[in-house]
């Protein structure tokens, strides 16, 4: 899903109300089962969070659909906040979590999460998923991601790019789909929306520059876990080639002392 900045005016909060609700619907109605909006797709104040988060409850209760809402708002302090919350089709809050890694000067005033990345058991027709989710930035950085529950099978990373990036972040996080063995859905606005298989292929792949942003899009996101030889051994991949620099390091030191 994907939203257009409102208006800093008084209908701005309606706006976002009105929005949510009318998809929310709208993909239940058209047989959607989880709706996953794109990076800050509500920009909205402190006060405004906890009202706009409670409609997002209703609406996940009254449809019958999982939604991952994604919110740029503020907490207690006034700090602001790049912030996602996965709610259940019983409007139960499952888990939220706060951008963990902030792009550089562009996200200098934003407070960062606690670098724990939720996952979530669900049921979708019958079927078990072990849910986890990130927003931008985050998943380009491996390392992170592969930090994320081993149950996982189905990573969601919300985004929002611009046309010098979207190319090179899609690619970035499909590698570290890759890596952790677990199917991708990345909800883009101003970017590159893409549904992997574990193995990196496409199932999906639709650019959003300069699109209609109130528009809802509907893919097919496929099920299960593969634990590639990459995602078995990954997690040692960093710290053996640290040690092998070391390794190297060390022995060019000895040999230039043994040559003075």
């Amino acid at each position: 899903m994907y939203y257009e900045e409102p208006s800093e005016d008084d209908a701005s909060y309606s706006e976002n109300e009105t929005y949510l609700t009318r998809t929310a619907k709208e993909a239940a109605e058209n047989g959607a089962k989880l709706i996953a909006y794109a990076e800050e797709a509500f920009i909205i104040t402190y006060e405004e969070e906890k009202v706009l988060t409670d409609k997002a409850v209703s609406a996940a209760r009254d449809n019958d659909i999982f939604i991952l809402l994604c919110l740029d708002s503020e907490d207690e302090e006034g700090a602001w906040v790049n912030k996602a919350v996965f709610i259940d089709n019983e409007g139960n809050i499952l888990s939220d979590y706060l951008k963990t890694n902030m792009i550089p000067v562009i996200e200098d005033d934003y407070k960062a999460g606690d670098g724990v990345i939720p996952c979530n058991q669900i049921t979708i027709d019958g079927q078990e998923r072990n849910v986890s989710y990130s927003i931008c930035y985050d998943a380009t950085f491996p390392t992170y991601i592969l930090t994320m529950d081993e149950k996982t099978d189905l990573f969601i990373n919300p985004s929002w790019d611009w046309a010098e990036i979207d190319d090179i972040n899609y690619r970035l996080q499909v590698i570290s789909a890759i890596e952790s063995g677990v199917v991708l859905f990345k909800p883009t606005v101003d970017g590159v929306s893409i549904v992997t298989d574990p193995y990196g292929n496409l199932s999906y792949k639709e650019s959003t520059l300069g699109g209609d942003y109130e528009e809802v899009r509907y893919v097919d996101v496929p099920g299960g876990r593969t634990d590639t030889i990459y995602s078995r051994i990954s997690k040692f991949v960093a710290p053996v080639w640290s040690l092998f620099a070391l390794l190297i390091l060390g022995y060019a030191a000895v040999r230039r002392f043994r040559r003075r």
